[in-house]
């Protein structure tokens, strides 16, 4: 264990309950504000099957990162923040034990990318002894200030680097300061990181900083200094087997494990503690900073596109939070914090495999249990029962054709049934839709799962190769079916990247969330269905 320099306990120090209720108005203290998670980092998705592609890396400004206002009430500690420079947003969790002081920093403008996002999950750690302090953004000379009236004993910096090797990026890093105690934390936590990472180029180092930083200020004092610094692209990648740079899921589970371990080193949080913390419900907020009242999962894994995009596509919708969830936290049944889990497109044999059969039966419990679905193309083929040998069983429908699953990618025509108006709001004749390889659906004839509604119909097809582009017309493009308590959405194709109808996404997700309402009770209420298409000659 690290040694934690006990000091006498100020007003903000004092052992207490377990919690993250407001301090004492006497505290001098920031307000307990809330770092919402509907934090958009990237504006394209990658297209279905797509594999090895770059993500869109490029930083959300300002103005995309929703923090909740402050308040009104002025901290007393707080430094003037520079024109259009929020104040640092401030999470405290105190132990019931007497414990060190750990600041947890991040910024929040220019090139953060998710360091700011990780930070909010660190705010939900269980803190058994000292207190935790997350800031999160605002001028990096108020962070130093609060740490020095803190007192801190540790102040831990999240920082994500996102230059490719050929530009100077690297490994990710852990930087101590100053002395060997603090580089032997780093070398613990690196060790601790690189378990899980096979590639030796790619793995986690930690280093010696020779100096304070320009800006530590007051602070030059703190007993102990630790960066963490996350990578958006891999050293070393193989085009064929692995991708070119790490998933965000990964990258903030990196942060959210070197924190952990830091404070498990230093007596903190207790030795069993999972990693695999999120921030809590009641601190997410939406983009303009009210409680967000929907809490949205996108698969974040092997055989899958990038997930943030899904932050930026679904920002019309203001009380929201969104989070990137790998396979792994899946499987260990993180889920059970979120309303609506999103597949998105891909490869579903690929998201099949790599959610094992732990994280596909935590996915059939999330929906049966109450929670949504949204497949979209790989996702819509996940949600299929038995015999598609890569489907989980929560959607009543059969994949037709799946030996000509390569039929195309391309744009073709679809018609809203009567209650894929009522439900996404248009009331057009055929709309262009994106499709790129999704399933080709029929009744599955389920006995223990309600049948689907038809939410849109293809009316035109493609066929590459042998493949017939009429077995798709008359089949449906859109459904919407119930599993359990649960509801489930798929999309055989993306409405998403289809011109004109991209807020069709924002609805499926308040339909799976509850949040609108259909009659879904079987195809047999929808006057729109058309007469089964004649097998192809």
């Amino acid at each position: 264990m690290g040694r934690w320099f006990p000091r006498p306990h100020g007003p903000w120090e004092r052992p207490r309950a377990l919690g993250r209720e407001p301090l004492p108005a006497d505290c001098p203290r920031a307000p307990l504000l809330a770092l919402p998670l509907a934090i958009a980092a990237g504006t394209t998705s990658l297209p279905a099957g797509a594999r090895g592609a770059a993500p869109d890396c490029s930083p959300p400004t300002a103005a995309e990162i929703p923090f909740a206002r402050p308040t009104s009430q002025e901290p007393a500690h707080a430094a003037q923040p520079a024109a259009g420079e929020a104040e640092p947003l401030e999470f405290r969790i105190q132990g019931p034990a007497p414990g060190p002081v750990v600041m947890v920093q991040a910024d929040a403008g220019e090139g953060a990318g998710l360091a700011p996002r990780a930070a909010a999950e660190v705010a939900g750690l269980e803190v058994e002894a000292g207190l935790l302090v997350v800031l999160v953004g605002g001028p990096a000379e108020a962070r130093e200030r609060r740490a020095s009236q803190l007192g801190a004993h540790w102040i831990v910096t999240l920082e994500e680097d996102g230059r490719k090797a050929e530009e100077g990026g690297g490994p990710p890093t852990v930087y101590s300061w100053p002395g060997a105690e603090a580089l032997e934390h780093a070398r613990s936590l690196a060790e601790r990181v690189n378990d899980g990472v096979l590639v030796t180029a790619d793995r986690l180092r930690a280093r010696p900083r020779p100096a304070p930083p320009s800006d530590a200020g007051d602070a030059t004092e703190v007993p102990g200094r630790l960066w963490f610094i996350s990578r958006v692209w891999r050293v070393a990648a193989d085009d064929e087997t692995r991708p070119k740079y790490w998933r965000p899921a990964e990258r903030i589970r990196h942060l959210r494990a070197l924190t952990h371990g830091l404070l498990h080193r230093l007596g903190m949080v207790a030795a069993g503690s999972s990693t695999d913390v999120f921030t809590p419900r009641s601190l997410r907020r939406g983009r303009e900073g009210g409680p967000a009242d929907v809490h949205v999962a996108v698969y974040d894994g092997d055989g899958a596109g990038a997930p943030m995009p899904f932050a930026r596509d679904l920002e019309t919708l203001e009380a929201l939070g969104v989070l990137p969830l790998g396979p792994g936290e899946i499987a260990r049944g993180a889920l059970a914090g979120f309303d609506v889990a999103i597949f998105p497109g891909g490869m579903a044999s690929e998201q099949f495999a790599a959610l094992g059969s732990a994280g596909r039966e935590a996915v059939r419990r999330f929906v049966l249990e109450g929670g949504g679905f949204v497949g979209l193309c790989a996702g819509a083929y996940l949600a299929a029962p038995p015999p598609y040998a890569w489907g989980i069983g929560i959607l009543d429908a059969t994949i037709l054709d799946h030996d000509h699953w390569a039929r195309g990618i391309g744009k073709v025509e679809i018609e809203l049934s009567e209650a894929g108006r009522a439900l996404l709001g248009r009331k057009d004749g055929r709309l262009s839709y994106h499709y790129g390889n999704g399933p080709i659906l029929g009744p599955g004839g389920e006995d223990e799962i309600p049948d689907y509604t038809p939410l849109a119909w293809y009316r035109t097809g493609l066929g590459v190769g042998d493949a017939d582009p009429r077995v798709m017309v008359d089949t449906p493009a859109i459904v919407a079916g119930h599993f359990g308590l649960g509801r489930v959405l798929a999309s055989s194709g993306h409405a998403e990247w289809s011109e004109g109808i991209e807020d069709f996404l924002p609805r499926y997700v308040e339909w799976a969330a509850g949040r609108s309402d259909l009659p879904v009770h079987g195809r047999r209420g929808d006057s729109s269905r058309p007469p089964t298409p004649a097998p192809p000659e």
